[in-house]
């Protein structure tokens, strides 16, 4: 979800971004807008609790901006809602300063450009692998049920966020920190000779691969200690907004190779693009000439150029 996040504020320009996730019934399931302060994210979230269903509305022009401005120090704000059929999934949201111009026509065609790779996220299974690895691995040491140390990667995969729980009230908890604590009390029921267990845990943007396992002491003897390996893997879409964001790339052949790799035809998108057969074999040519380097091949896989 950063990688989403920055992507969008790259293309339009915002003082802040953030998404809100729905449940199967269309109400506020889980927050997360990292730059707001934890005083302000549980106002927003105790507003958002009254929210109840929500319905998809046209981009950029819902009632749910009223509940979002007040909580932090932005004047302005833009919703897009990303569905699967005729059910909202998500809400991805932009801010603006007070002093700052508000949103217009121009931001909300863009956000409309986009909307089809956005709405990927929450796509079912196509047949390109659904999740890969993002390069982020972290670690974590607990210690009698408390964590007693975290490298910098395991701390950006704990950050809190804000869930709602069944009981329909707001918690400010970090579920993957529950999960690598439940992992480690398991290590410690299995004594000293205790084998690894591993866990997949869902989030939204993504999932997270655990790995807890007994560390070892000087001369190999068993340490009351456990050590938590986590690896972050994201949507193929994600994936390859990453690595395109390194190329030469016009923002018009990203769309192009982000929508080839979601499983699109060169037809359905020439059509979405509004390009003529010439314009696209021309695209597609300096596609497969400008895309170099270390992914170079894997893009090029994804693509299918």
């Amino acid at each position: 979800m950063p990688d989403v996040l920055t992507a969008l504020r790259t293309l339009i320009p915002s003082s802040a971004a953030g998404c809100l996730w729905l449940d199967s019934r269309g109400r506020p399931a889980d927050f997360w807008l990292p730059q707001l302060s934890l005083t302000q994210r549980c106002q927003l979230a105790t507003r958002l609790r009254g929210l109840g269903a929500m319905s998809v509305e046209r981009t950029g022009e819902s009632d749910i901006q009223r509940y979002l401005l007040e909580p932090g120090a932005f004047g302005h704000v833009l919703d897009i809602w990303l569905q699967r059929g005729q059910r909202a999934d998500a809400v991805l949201l932009l801010f603006r300063s007070p002093s700052e111009k508000r949103f217009g026509r121009r931001e909300r065609e863009r956000a409309a450009q986009w909307l089809p790779l956005l709405s990927q996220l929450t796509a079912p299974e196509r047949a390109v692998p659904v999740f890969r690895d993002s390069g982020t691995d972290g670690t974590l040491v607990i210690r009698h049920g408390l964590p007693q140390w975290s490298d910098a990667e395991a701390d950006q995969l704990l950050q809190q966020r804000l869930r709602c729980c069944a009981g329909g009230g707001w918690l400010d908890i970090a579920p993957v920190a529950h999960c690598c604590n439940e992992l480690a009390a398991l290590i410690d029921g299995g004594g000293e000779r205790a084998a690894p267990v591993e866990r997949f845990m869902t989030v939204p943007g993504g999932r997270v691969w655990l790995r807890a396992a007994r560390l070892s002491a000087c001369g190999g003897r068993r340490d009351a200690a456990v050590s938590v390996t986590l690896r972050e893997q994201i949507p193929t879409v994600l994936y390859l907004l990453r690595c395109l964001r390194d190329t030469t790339l016009s923002p018009a052949q990203q769309r192009i190779a982000c929508r080839l790799a979601a499983g699109a035809t060169r037809e359905e998108v020439r059509r979405d693009c509004r390009i003529g057969a010439e314009t696209m074999k021309t695209h597609l040519r300096q596609i497969r000439g400008r895309l170099h380097g270390q992914h170079a091949a894997d893009l090029l896989s994804l693509i299918g150029v």
